[in-house]
């Protein structure tokens, strides 16, 4: 009942609501021109992605796949997505196979 404790969970409703704003804007993948122009007609951003619903790890690449309940949605960190208020799709980079596809992804975007 204290006014720090409201106004702290106030600020966290907030938090939330403007997250969801966010994400909703900029972390919502939708076709465009040229998503899917390429030999394999596949969406050149990868989606749908698989979802998880907990956060696992690949035994056998050592891949961690972070808890992802929304195919359509890039994985985000909401402190991330918060303070750069923009698209920030979070990768874990723990493991040699991410490391290579992280690389691969970022050398062939165009």
């Amino acid at each position: 009942n204290c006014q720090e404790c409201h106004k702290l969970q106030e600020w966290k409703q907030n938090f939330v609501k403007e997250v969801d704003d966010i994400v909703l804007r900029t972390h919502l993948h939708t076709y465009y021109l040229g998503c899917l122009d390429n030999k394999w007609g596949t969406c050149k951003a990868r989606f749908p992605r698989d979802v998880f619903e907990t956060t696992q790890i690949d035994i056998d690449t050592g891949a961690l796949r972070l808890k992802k309940s929304e195919p359509w949605i890039n994985t985000y960190n909401p402190v991330m997505t918060y303070l750069l208020r923009c698209n920030s799709d979070v990768t874990s980079l723990l493991s040699g196979t991410a490391i290579k596809a992280v690389v691969a992804y970022v050398s062939d975007y165009n």
